[in-house]
């Protein structure tokens, strides 16, 4: 392999992607999830924010079964997670 290839791992640069690393891990771990719930004219509601998206998906699917309406997961971006039908 030449010289030109190898990468030499200086402080610097370990500390600026421990860095990183631990940005993305704080940014993933503060993802909001809403719950919201589709009516009869398809308009979308906001039912309620959780912090676990596991446990969001637990109380929207049995809200789901309980009012036989569409639910859906959205991050706070907008961006669909799952959808959920009775």
């Amino acid at each position: 392999m030449s010289d030109c290839c190898r990468y030499q791992a200086t402080p610097r640069s370990v500390e600026f992607v421990a860095r990183l690393i631990s940005l993305m891990l704080l940014h993933l771990s503060a993802m909001t999830v809403n719950i919201e719930w589709q009516d009869q004219h398809g308009r979308w509601h906001h039912f309620q924010s959780k912090q676990n998206q596991t446990d969001a998906y637990r109380v929207a699917m049995r809200r789901a079964e309980a009012t036989g309406k569409r639910h859906r997961l959205v991050d706070g971006s907008g961006r669909l997670l799952e959808l959920l039908a009775a």
